[in-house]
């Protein structure tokens, strides 16, 4: 990924009993073995001139995944196709803050 042009964060309401995920993100050591990663509380963007990248956290901290878009555009799309109406609106990570250490603290502060 090319230099970071602005990172953007959006916090997620908790997981709902018996909705089905639209993306189901895993982990594991081998296309057989994979494991479902944790519901995200909130989702990282980081945008570049050339394309976008979205990291979602837990409320614990953990890593939720993570996907490459075309563009902000593209990201955006995604995040509220895969959440809504669970997401909240992107605001700006302030500049000088490490953008994922304040996205997992954002998460966090929501336990």
């Amino acid at each position: 990924m090319a230099e970071t042009v602005r990172s953007l964060y959006a916090l997620l309401d908790p997981e709902p009993i018996g909705r089905e995920r639209r993306t189901k993100h895993t982990w594991g050591p081998s296309l057989t073995e994979q494991h479902l990663l944790p519901w995200p509380r909130v989702v990282l963007m980081v945008v570049s001139p050339s394309d976008a990248m979205l990291f979602r956290y837990s409320s614990d901290g953990s890593f939720g995944g993570d996907t490459w878009h075309e563009s902000e555009t593209e990201a955006r799309e995604a995040a509220t196709w895969e959440y809504e109406p669970l997401i909240a609106d992107w605001d700006e990570v302030p500049a000088g803050a490490d953008p994922t250490d304040f996205a997992i603290e954002r998460a966090t502060d929501l336990i």
